[in-house]
């Protein structure tokens, strides 16, 4: 069976699965013919293919050889290892013309290479070592230390390849291989590349617990101890790894190094692992004793000499190049790779000449080393979260550098690194990191507590949903309440910046702790909140501390009564399970916490929240309580905070079964409130007469021009009183220059002051007239220009009092939409849903806010998803409902979608009664038939024919399937 010879040419594809199919095909066909001429042709070809520069071909050849050679060696005893080294040189050689030119030497010494490295993949050399003939592997050492030495720039392959093959073969580890290191070692020493990176690298594949001995043998006493990572070698091996060659000036300059590469040389990995072991093995021992209380001296270096002997002071010099800085970076990088590098080393590592340059190099996009140095740090980033225990010490490192750290640098790794975190343990470790950071500094400590903050809110939103220790949360909130509520005057760590920030971050963190449902056991967290503010009051506790609010009489008894009775409700919920108690935990805790910041309103909070609850226990007074709770939900709803929403959202969710039409009435009059400030006023200040006056001068002047109207009424309404101001000036002014009595002078000197001014006035001559003329035109000057910045200002004011007032109701009404959302969520299908979707129809007609509107349309979308509960009962209230959006149909609209919406409504119902009774089909259409013969004879009917079609699609498609 011939061959196929098409296997050589994919053996040299640039695919490495071609590769391997194309060596695995070749073997096989090989084995099957047998045949010595084509094993002849095979070895000439593959060896031959090594000097290939074509870029797959030594790696397809090279695979493909290792398995020939076990074959022919192993397996068939027809060939040797002495056969194959005589061979690869020769026809190698022959395969290279002018061997000696520069492209054609490297072509023929990577062959060779990669001719030696097939030799020792090919388990032919693992099989001798098993049976004890060492003479094949220390003859392809020593080749290929020859072959090092040919080229400078093929030495460090050459060393690695020998590394390689010595851990490989497990060769420095077993006595019985003694001989094969001590001649290596030799070997290496009579070349004079013990003190090079390839010498060290030698050194390195040696345990280190042999290596003084196996040096002793081969008589090296070149590094002390016999061990070049020993006490006293730290200036040699700086110099060894700052590419210096620590050789005699007559020692031949082939052995010394070549240009400058790009790559790191292969020792750095082995040199740094073992650094890092011998740091960690020198502090498992100091620990050990320690505990015996015995001194302790390091014999081996450690990381932290060499990094800042070698690294920090040489490569990351202020007057260090860029192509040394480039290696720094480089050292940095595999540093961090290795997994054996503990938490407390990255401080080390990341060293303070090291940051520098980062921050120098990644701020500005025009350095050489930008690209390498922003790559750094995303590495950074990404060896962290997979090696959790070093978050914190990189925090450590970089804020220590500067807080600003982000912003020298452009980017984002602060942030990064604490959102790596994806465990309990790590996400505590930075809670507990962030909170002590007020204590690592003594200067600009507001802006070291606000960066702490701003984290730790970060922290908690991001990662709630896999936080499940308590812990954490409550270190957060014990932080946060101690700096926002307590007060200590010599402290500069308790300033009043910093209790404000920290009030504005405990809502947010109650907020998305509430929002991720993480409970806390029998209470709620605005309730262990004030459990830990009621420990730091003196009043209430035996704590030393001061509060910053100071409460008097009547604040102080509210205060003790309503921390009481919250008490009192974490025990009653023990026993029962009711929502009303829940609720009452929840506005009573986040009311004291609100009265202990100096919150105006929370005292009338508190004050109806005692009265109500103290009604508890009678039946009769439930309603009362709904409806006190109602309210309270409706005054958190306006207040422009995320936590007192989630408030009351959760308060509003525990009441969703005891809703009915009375407190649905309380949220439509919100929402067909007109979004101006006489809708402002009729919902906040209950003022019935001016109500009904704007609402008559709005009519008036339409719907269309809200915001003028609202401006006309305000004009009407103005104080006077700076105008009034203004006048009694200039009347002043005027009486003074013209010498005559003010009108506002005692009415018993009216009469005779009056007859006197008119005289004198009258007696004055044209020059004194004249002389007063400036003074006149002056003041009325002054007069002019007062009256009109008055005008302007109120102008302002007006304007800006009125936009107020529309984005107030705006965000009034999204909130209340919320409320009823999560009333038709939690009760769909429900009677009252339909009621709350006719609401929202007149309130996408009333509002001139396109997103209310929206909104309104999503919340109708929902609705219609869940057929209503139809019964006899309520069957003429759905035909009413039915008639009531056919007449809104035909109404101008401001929204396209309120068409939209209706049209939806409509089939809405019909669907929900024809499910309940078919026979109520007739009734329905009698519904439409009325609102198409509108539609056809009033021009002004504004029903889309939608309306009609979506009825015929719906009942063709139910014929269909009945």
């Amino acid at each position: 069976m011939a061959v196929s010879r098409d296997h050589y040419y994919r053996l040299a594809s640039e695919l490495e699965d071609e590769r391997i199919l194309a060596a695995s095909e070749l073997i096989t066909e090989l084995r099957e013919s047998d045949s010595q001429k084509e094993w002849d042709y095979a070895l000439d070809r593959l060896i031959r293919g090594l000097a290939s520069s074509r870029a797959g071909a030594r790696l397809g050849f090279s695979l493909c050889l290792s398995e020939i050679l076990y074959e022919l060696i192993e397996v068939k005893k027809s060939y040797s290892v002495e056969s194959f080294l005589a061979d690869l040189s020769k026809k190698l050689a022959s395969s290279v013309s002018n061997k000696n030119t520069g492209k054609n030497a490297r072509s023929l010494i990577f062959g060779e290479l990669f001719g030696l490295q097939s030799l020792l993949n090919s388990r032919v050399v693992e099989q001798d070592l098993k049976s004890g003939n060492t003479e094949s592997y220390t003859k392809i050492i020593k080749k290929l230390i020859d072959l090092s030495l040919f080229r400078p720039w093929i030495r460090e392959a050459c060393f690695a390849t020998v590394y390689r093959s010595l851990l490989s073969f497990g060769i420095p580890q077993n006595p019985k291989y003694t001989n094969i290191i001590v001649d290596l070692l030799e070997s290496t020493n009579s070349a004079g590349l013990t003190l090079t990176t390839e010498g060290l690298l030698v050194a390195l594949s040696i345990p280190p617990e042999r290596r003084q001995n196996l040096m002793g043998l081969a008589k090296i006493d070149k590094w002390h101890h016999g061990n070049p990572l020993a006490k006293g070698n730290l200036p040699t091996l700086s110099k060894i790894m700052k590419d210096i060659d620590v050789v005699a000036d007559d020692e031949d300059q082939s052995r010394k190094k070549g240009n400058w590469t790009r790559a790191l040389h292969f020792v750095w990995t082995p040199l740094l692992a073992e650094l890092i072991n011998n740091s960690n093995k020198e502090e498992h021992i100091s620990k050990e004793r320690k505990s015996k209380k015995q001194k302790t001296e390091s014999k081996l270096i450690k990381l932290a000499d060499f990094w800042k002997a070698c690294i920090d002071d040489q490569f990351f010099a202020q007057a260090a190049s860029p192509e040394r800085k480039y290696k720094g970076l480089e050292v940095l990088n595999t540093v961090l790779d290795l997994n054996t590098l503990k938490g407390d080393q990255v401080e080390v590592v990341l060293s303070s000449n090291l940051m520098r340059t980062l921050i120098n190099q990644s701020s500005n996009p025009d350095r050489l080393l930008n690209k390498l140095a922003r790559n750094t740090l995303s590495h950074l980033v990404k060896t962290c979260a997979m090696n959790q225990n070093r978050i914190v010490p990189t925090l450590r490192s970089i804020l220590r550098v500067s807080l600003n750290f982000d912003r020298l640098t452009k980017s984002k790794i602060t942030n990064e690194l604490i959102m790596s975190a994806d465990n309990d343990n790590t996400i505590q470790e930075i809670a507990q990191f962030l909170i002590s950071l007020e204590h690592s500094v003594n200067e600009d400590i507001i802006k070291y507590q606000i960066f702490a903050l701003d984290s730790l809110l970060h922290l908690v939103r991001a990662k709630k949903s896999i936080i499940s220790k308590t812990e954490i949360y409550e270190n957060i909130i014990d932080y946060l309440i101690e700096h926002g509520y307590v007060k200590k005057e010599s402290d500069d760590r308790y300033s009043d910046r910093m209790a404000t920030c920290s009030l504005e971050r405990l809502y947010s963190v109650l907020l998305e702790i509430m929002s991720s449902e993480h409970n806390k056991g029998k209470m709620s967290w605005p309730y262990y909140a004030v459990n830990k503010l009621v420990e730091k009051d003196a009043s209430l506790s035996d704590s030393k501390l001061v509060l910053r609010q100071e409460f008097e009489d009547d604040l102080k008894d509210l205060k003790v009564d309503c921390v009481r009775m919250v008490e009192a409700i974490c025990e009653l919920k023990a026993s029962e399970n009711s929502k009303l108690l829940e609720s009452f935990e929840i506005l009573l805790s986040v009311g004291l916490l609100q009265l202990y910041s100096g919150d105006e309103e929370s005292a009338s909070i508190l004050t109806d929240l005692k009265a109500a609850f103290e009604t508890y226990t009678d039946s009769s007074t439930e309603q009362l309580l709904i409806d006190t709770l109602v309210d309270l939900v409706l005054s958190y709803l306006t207040q422009k905070s995320s936590l007192m929403k989630k408030v009351a959202a959760t308060v509003w969710e525990n009441l969703i079964d005891k809703i009915e039409e009375p407190e649905l009435q309380r949220l439509f009059e919100v929402l067909l409130t007109k979004e101006n400030k006489e809708g402002q006023e009729k919902l906040f200040s209950n003022d019935g007469e001016a109500g009904e006056q704007d609402s008559e001068e709005i009519e008036q002047s339409g719907s269309d021009s809200e915001d003028e109207s609202v401006d006309v009424v305000m004009s009407d309404s103005e104080d006077p009183i700076e105008f009034d101001e203004v006048d009694q000036k200039t009347t002043n002014e005027l009486a003074q220059a013209l010498g005559v009595a003010n009108g506002d002078d005692s009415s018993g000197d009216s009469s005779n002051s009056s007859d006197e001014s008119e005289s004198d006035v009258e007696s004055m001559s044209d020059e004194q007239m004249m002389a007063i003329d400036s003074t006149l035109s002056r003041i009325f000057k002054q007069r002019r220009e007062a009256l009109t910045a008055l005008e302007t200002k109120s102008g302002n004011q007006r304007k800006e009092e009125v936009q107020n007032a529309r984005e107030l109701m705006i965000f009034f009404k999204n909130r209340v939409l919320d409320l009823l959302e999560i009333f038709c969520t939690k009760r769909p299908g429900d009677i009252s849903t339909f009621k709350i979707a006719i609401v929202l129809l007149d309130l996408m007609a009333l509002t001139l806010e396109k997103q209310v509107g929206e909104k309104a349309h999503k919340l109708i979308k929902l609705i219609t998803k869940s057929p209503i509960a139809v019964s006899k009962q309520n069957k003429s209230e759905l035909i009413a409902g039915l008639k009531g959006i056919q007449e809104r149909a035909a109404t101008k609209s401001k929204f396209r979608a309120h068409s939209l919406a209706c049209n939806q409504l409509s089939l809405y119902i019909v669907r929900s009664m024809v499910s309940f009774d078919k026979s109520t089909i007739p009734e329905l259409l009698e519904v439409y038939f009325e609102s198409i013969k509108d539609w056809a004879m009033d021009p002004s009917n504004k029903t889309t024919t939608n309306m009609y079609f979506d009825l015929l699609n719906w009942l063709n498609d139910r014929r269909e399937i009945h």
